[in-house]
């Protein structure tokens, strides 16, 4: 995620790449993480598995807020706000941090 918000695709016109490589990071985080197919699914699928999910439950809010910009700038070239850029980086900031095993139930920060 650092590495993504160093390119700073959006700010070059490049939404799309950047939303697509964000919820790709958190895609992969989560199969890897609690053994989700979340390569092979839908954002729908993925906020349904999160919420069957003790650990995931927590986070399912902030994931969908993701997922939504992402599918609607990937496939209904919508054009968000800077500040809605913005927070999707930070919310998945948040979701990865706190999600990590041994932060479950703790307020992390991503600074």
């Amino acid at each position: 995620l650092q590495k993504l918000s160093e390119e700073r695709l959006w700010q070059q016109g490049k939404e799309k790449v950047y939303h697509s490589n964000l919820s790709g990071i958190l895609r992969i985080y989560i199969e890897e993480q609690f053994g989700m197919p979340a390569l092979e699914s839908t954002s729908d699928e993925i906020i349904r598995m999160c919420e069957r999910h003790a650990e995931l439950s927590a986070f399912q809010s902030q994931l969908r807020q993701i997922l939504q910009i992402a599918d609607l700038v990937k496939f209904a070239k919508a054009n968000p706000l800077p500040a809605e850029h913005e927070r999707s980086l930070v919310l998945a900031f948040e979701f990865l941090n706190g999600s990590k095993p041994d932060n479950i139930g703790k307020e992390v920060n991503h600074v």
